[in-house]
C-alpha cells in the first residue's frame, strides 16, 4: 500500500514563519509536522510518496529515504499548479490503491484507517467554519458535491484533504478543467470520481487539526502542551 503526501507549497499564509523552512518541517511540540504525519501513516502503508517543490531540500534532508518501517521517496512538483497536479506528478510510481493527504495538517492513524476500508473514500469533519474549507453534500456517508469555501453555510461536513483512490484518478485529473486560479484542483477530481463511482465519507472520529495560518500553529501546539502535560 502507498501513501502520498502534498508537501509542495510556499505556504504564504504563515509568513514570515515560511522563510526559514517550508510548512511541513515546523514543529507541533517536539516534533515536525511532517513527522507526526509519518508516525500516524507508519503500520498502515509500506512506501510514502513525498511531493516536494518549496525547500525541498530541507524536507528530503529531514527526513531521508527512511522513516521507522516507511520507505520514503520524493517527487518535485516544478510548477505549482494546484493540488490535482501535484498528484498527477506521482502517476507513474502508483501501482494501485492510494491514500493521499496533505503535508501540512495533523491527522490520526484511527481516521485514516476508517478511510481505507473503502475502496474511494474522503474524510470530513462538522465545522463552524466551513467558508475556510470545501463542504461536502452528502447522501448518508456517500458523496454527492463538493464545493470549495460557500460565503452562505452555516455549518456542514468539510473536507480535511484526505483521498483513497485508485489508478482510475489520473484519467479524470487530466480532463480537469483548471479552475479560475489556473490550477488543477484534486477537489474537481473528486467531483467527478462520485459521479461514476461510490466515494464514501468517512467522519472524524479523533482528530483533525488543519494549519493554514500562523494563529492554527499556535493554537494546535497549545493543545499538544496540554496532552503533554495535562494527561
Amino acid at each position: 500500500m502507498q501513501a502520498v503526501i502534498m508537501a509542495a507549497g510556499q505556504s504564504t499564509r504563515i509568513y514570515p514563519l515560511n522563510l526559514v523552512r517550508p510548512k511541513p518541517l515546523m514543529r507541533i511540540w517536539n516534533k515536525c509536522i511532517l513527522k507526526r504525519d509519518l508516525d500516524q501513516l507508519n503500520g498502515l502503508v509500506d512506501e510514502v510518496i513525498i511531493i516536494v517543490g518549496y525547500k525541498k531540500e530541507l524536507i528530503v534532508k529531514k527526513i531521508g529515504g527512511k522513516y521507522k518501517d516507511l520507505t520514503i521517496n520524493y517527487i518535485e512538483q516544478k510548477e505549482r499548479k494546484g493540488t490535482g497536479h501535484a498528484v498527477l506528478q506521482v502517476k507513474d510510481l502508483i501501482k494501485d490503491k492510494f491514500i493521499v493527504i496533505n503535508g501540512d495538517d495533523l491527522y490520526s492513524k484511527k481516521d485514516i484507517k476508517n478511510c481505507l476500508k473503502h475502496k474511494y473514500c474522503v474524510l470530513g469533519k462538522e465545522t463552524k467554519e466551513p467558508w475556510r474549507f470545501g463542504v461536502f453534500g452528502l447522501d448518508g456517508n456517500k458523496v454527492k458535491s463538493l464545493v470549495e469555501k460557500p460565503k452562505n453555510v452555516i455549518s456542514g461536513i468539510v473536507n480535511t484533504g484526505v483521498y483513497v483512490f485508485d489508478r482510475k484518478i489520473f484519467d479524470i485529473l487530466k480532463k480537469v478543467k483548471v479552475s479560475e486560479r489556473g490550477e488543477i484542483e484534486i477537489t474537481d477530481a473528486v467531483r467527478e470520481l462520485a459521479k461514476k463511482e461510490e466515494v464514501y465519507c468517512e467522519i472524524v472520529k479523533d482528530y483533525w487539526y488543519p494549519i493554514g495560518t500562523v494563529k492554527d500553529w499556535i493554537r494546535v501546539n497549545l493543545i499538544f502542551l496540554k496532552r503533554v502535560f495535562f494527561k
